[in-house]
């Protein structure tokens, strides 16, 4: 998988030996969570939604629901290892260091 959601906070810049001004952009990484994995046999193609900031809130009836602030899809060959947050916790693809 080759991807990760992230959250812009700001732009800088940074100067090399040479002198010369590279414009950087901050990104803060949180956990992302599967949050859904879409199959070729019920979807027609292999994908994984990653989500992340979860939100719970209540329904009438007292159950709890998770929704993200933000959610992406992408499409994968294989979905092998992948399994949405609902039967395995904190699942990132990547080792983030802070």
């Amino acid at each position: 998988m080759s991807g990760i959601i992230a959250k812009k906070v700001g732009m800088s810049r940074i100067f090399l030996e040479d002198g010369e001004a590279v414009a950087v952009t901050y990104l803060q990484v949180q956990p992302n969570t599967i949050v859904r994995t879409k199959t070729e046999g019920k979807d027609g193609y292999n994908a994984v939604v990653l989500g992340i900031e979860p939100k719970k809130w209540r329904t009438r009836k007292g159950k709890e629901h998770v929704r993200y602030r933000a959610q992406k899809e992408w499409r994968m060959e294989s979905l092998e290892g992948m399994e949405p947050a609902s039967r395995k916790k904190d699942r990132c693809a990547f080792s983030c260091t802070a």
